[in-house]
């Protein structure tokens, strides 16, 4: 593979460079660099006063990229998910969004805040009956099914049809 830029390209790049950073296209690479070092002295790079992040190692020293990405590939959790691939499971995540929307309003009865849309309701079931199955694994649908049925019962109390 060739990796050399063709006849002059590299110049003219580093033209630009130093015209975009100094309006002085004549500098080299050696010059650009001497310069920023120079106008940053002995702080952070430059682009850290521009507000540009700039992460610090445990030494206090300014990550390069590599660094970076290897300590964030380091602190992800990369073990499988927690949510158990099962036939329940796959039941609760492929509810289609049209058929949530009488969960979602018994939902609102007890005082949930869902907006009035379809993939805002889907959401709102989807993660009250994932956290059934959380807490009661294959008995999940009679459990939800009992909160759903104690949350119409007490909001039919409340407005005299009880």
């Amino acid at each position: 593979m060739n990796t050399t830029m063709a006849d002059g390209a590299s110049e003219r790049l580093d033209a630009q460079i130093a015209d975009a950073l100094f309006g002085q296209p004549g500098m080299g690479k050696l010059d650009v660099a001497n310069r920023l070092r120079e106008l940053r002295g002995a702080g952070l790079p430059l682009l850290a006063d521009a507000g540009i992040p700039v992460l610090l190692s445990p030494t206090g020293e300014p990550n390069t990229a590599r660094n970076r990405l290897t300590e964030t590939a380091q602190a992800m959790d990369l073990r499988p998910a927690t949510i158990p691939d099962t036939p329940e499971v796959r039941g609760i995540l492929g509810r289609p969004n049209s058929w949530c929307s009488p969960w979602a309003n018994v939902l609102r009865m007890r005082g949930d805040a869902i907006p009035c849309r379809a993939e805002e309701e889907q959401a709102a079931v989807i993660r009250f009956m994932l956290n059934h199955y959380l807490a009661n694994g294959t008995a999940w649908a009679e459990t939800a099914g009992a909160e759903l049925e104690a949350i119409r019962k007490a909001d039919s109390e409340a407005v005299g049809n009880g």
